[in-house]
């Protein structure tokens, strides 16, 4: 019998296999027995199979309900940050002096589970986590120090690709420092005029000052954008990457408005002088955030941003972008930073949304209708490591079974949410909780477990 499945649109769907028997005849692209059906279901619900008898080629129509795996519909990620494995008072950290077996192991605990892509954290807080020879490295606890020296980078590129996963550059293009973590790129400390500047500020730029937003470059100064340009040139040049997941979130938002009181730089200045004859400094009030020279300000801003996507596309030989749609730089009016995502999905300069804590709906309303999403989904609760005194506690990490039971209703929920919003994709955050809690078989299951 050769099956043909598909829905009224044309998309091919899944049968289950223990529902047809499949043969299949030469150069008709129906069923591939080797994989027990096509599992690429876009529908579910009923459909109609048409099977036909292969000498007479009579045919007749099969009413029968297409059912799913979450594993079928979702390409899953996982956010892998060295800092966090390597560093945590945790007994499940890595062993440092066994890095290429922890790394092995992760691998392959992470494909065992389902995991197609592994979305490791090139920077962090401004030094990167690779031997760059022109950034400034990651300096700081001794164990993570190590684990860079040791390429681990390289070491997780070679074994994802080994256990049949991508493994795709984790890269944040607003943290060139932050003051609080003690981390920051040197070149930019060394030129603190390449961060935004604050309203009023005044020389000499000093740290304490506060006369900039630590840490925020201004993407205006073509010097600024080559910094960041020459990290992606060095990562797609130096690893066999799959591509570039790029982060738009940032450590350290200061307590004004960070787009209004920020980014009075000359450059800036001076360009919104020439488009609109006035100091932005004169007219943009953050207490005002949808005036007309607010909003002015923020775009001239965001073009800038965009630019250095433009920039750094060029120096990648065609890897892919995904870039991160964050609910705090969706809106002109955001206190953070708003970055124009209409014209960076219109240029096709991000194949995919990121959809970090909004909804799919609100992501395509900013970026436009027919943009692939992934979702953005954290398991824990920051209750789970941050004590009353605010800082974070990871001494008491282990199996514990109430933590675990509440992890694992998390990873179900995460899923049933990515395919009720309609992403194909599902980044989990983070890595190091699948190795604390051993959820990679959590993970498993719930994958295999049909849509409802």
């Amino acid at each position: 019998l050769i099956a043909h499945a598909e829905d009224a649109e044309g998309n091919v769907l899944f049968v289950p296999p223990d529902q047809m028997e499949w043969s299949i005849a030469e150069g008709i692209d129906v069923i591939d027995l080797s994989t027990n059906g096509i599992v690429s279901a876009k529908k579910l619900g009923t459909a109609t199979v048409v099977v036909t008898d292969i000498d007479s080629g009579a045919s007749a129509s099969v009413a029968i309900e297409v059912i799913a795996t979450y594993d079928d519909l979702l390409t899953v990620a996982m956010h892998l940050d060295l800092t966090e494995v390597t560093n945590n008072p945790s007994p499940h950290r890595w062993n440092i002096s066994s890095l290429s077996e922890e790394i092995d192991q992760m691998m392959a605990d992470s494909a065992s589970a389902g995991v197609d892509k592994i979305l490791f954290r090139v920077d962090c807080e401004g030094e990167v986590m690779y031997q760059s020879p022109t950034h400034t490295v990651y300096e700081g606890a001794p164990e993570t120090e190590f684990a860079v020296q040791q390429d681990a980078l390289g070491q997780c590129v070679e074994k994802a690709h080994e256990y049949g996963m991508e493994l795709w550059a984790w890269i944040e293009i607003f943290e060139n420092g932050y003051s609080a973590g003690g981390h920051w790129d040197r070149y930019f400390a060394d030129r603190p005029y390449l961060w935004l500047l604050r309203k009023g500020w005044d020389e000499p730029l000093t740290w304490r000052e506060r006369e900039f937003w630590f840490g925020m470059p201004c993407y205006a100064y073509p010097e600024a954008r080559q910094r960041r340009v020459t990290e992606f040139a060095e990562l797609a040049s130096m690893y066999d990457i799959d591509g570039f997941y790029i982060c738009t979130r940032k450590h350290g938002v200061p307590q004004d408005s960070g787009n209004f009181n920020y980014g009075y730089n000359p450059v800036i200045v001076e360009e919104y002088k020439r488009r609109w004859g006035v100091d932005p400094s004169e007219v943009v009030d953050a207490t005002e955030p949808t005036s007309l020279a607010a909003q002015r300000f923020s775009q001239l801003k965001a073009e800038y941003i965009t630019q250095l996507i433009r920039e750094a596309h060029e120096v990648v030989d065609g890897l892919p972008f995904v870039v991160q749609v964050g609910y705090m730089t969706c809106s002109v009016d955001t206190d953070y930073a708003y970055v124009d995502y209409r014209t960076i999905f219109a240029e096709g300069l991000s194949d995919r949304a990121w959809c970090l804590r909004v909804s799919r709906n609100n992501a395509l309303n900013v970026c436009g209708r027919t943009i692939p999403t992934s979702g953005w989904y954290r398991i824990y609760e920051w209750s789970d490591i941050v004590r009353d005194n605010g800082q974070r506690d990871y001494s008491d990490h282990g199996i514990n079974p109430e933590m675990r039971a509440r992890h694992a209703a998390a990873i179900r929920n995460a899923l049933a949410d990515a395919v009720r919003q309609g992403h194909d994709e599902v980044t989990f955050h983070e890595q190091y909780w699948f190795e604390v809690e051993d959820l990679y078989p959590i993970l498993r299951a719930a994958l295999d477990e049909p849509v409802l």
